[in-house]
């Protein structure tokens, strides 16, 4: 039910579990008896698609949860028209061991909101100061998605040979691909490269024979969500994230 994230545990100094559920989940007992097992200091929750009774049983429960942010969840569905994409304005290389630490660097200068979330909170912020986070999530790609492992894979899109933008997902599955993250310089974000990047990943995955493929979109990143529609990604619902406190 939880899975208890050594690697973030020894970064943040705490101990640290990540769990999803959805919205039918009610043996919140189980859940609190489990952290406390594993002597958790934090637990990071994300509930898919809650219903609309969902909350009242959540908010029954006693223990200290604070809302991260709501993630819009979108699917793509690859046809043969996505098979070729010939005339993208940046140019994508697949990332290789000896691209760690450009993805790297570039990944923490894309992500210029803060990756546990858009709501904030002092004490958690100084649990988890925003540059443990950044290097929390950039790290954990670069050394995950550079030719570590046959499915998961990072690309990143060049302009005129400069490194302007990345994406990271996971094709493990075989039948649907995961998107963990796509981000693009500030300056270059006015250029309509997410759509450019939106296109040669359905190309990718045409290429890959991957019926679907799913990501998210933060509810209060708009341009992302319209860029998303444009190209034909259809919302299926939303993902709420909170972060929960054990008492010691």
């Amino acid at each position: 039910m939880i899975e208890f994230s050594v690697r973030e545990s020894e970064l943040f100094g705490v101990r640290f579990g990540r769990a999803t559920i959805t919205s039918d989940f009610r043996d919140w007992e189980q859940l609190r008896r489990h952290g406390t097992e594993m002597q958790l200091d934090y637990l990071r929750l994300k509930i898919v698609n809650p219903g609309d009774t969902f909350l009242d049983h959540f908010n029954s429960i006693q223990w200290h949860a604070d809302l991260m942010g709501v993630i819009r969840l979108y699917k793509i569905i690859a046809k043969e028209a996505h098979a070729h994409y010939d005339a993208p304005v940046a140019k994508f290389q697949k990332a290789t061991v000896a691209d760690k630490q450009l993805l790297k660097d570039l990944l923490v200068k894309t992500y210029t909101e803060v990756p546990f979330g858009f709501f904030q909170y002092r004490s958690l912020l100084e649990k988890f100061p925003l540059e443990k986070q950044l290097e929390n999530i950039s790290s954990y790609i670069a050394d995950n998605f550079c030719g570590q492992y046959k499915d998961k894979e990072a690309y990143i899109g060049y302009v005129d040979g400069k490194p302007i933008e990345c994406f990271a997902s996971d094709f493990t599955d075989g039948a649907t691909a995961v998107t963990l993250y796509a981000g693009i310089l500030t300056e270059h974000r006015d250029h309509d490269l997410f759509k450019d990047m939106i296109r040669f990943f359905k190309q990718l995955c045409w290429q890959k024979g991957m019926a679907k493929s799913i990501c998210g979109a933060r509810l209060e990143n708009l341009s992302s969500q319209y860029a998303m529609e444009r190209e034909g990604s259809v919302s299926y619902g939303t993902e709420w994230v909170y972060m929960i406190s054990f008492d010691k």
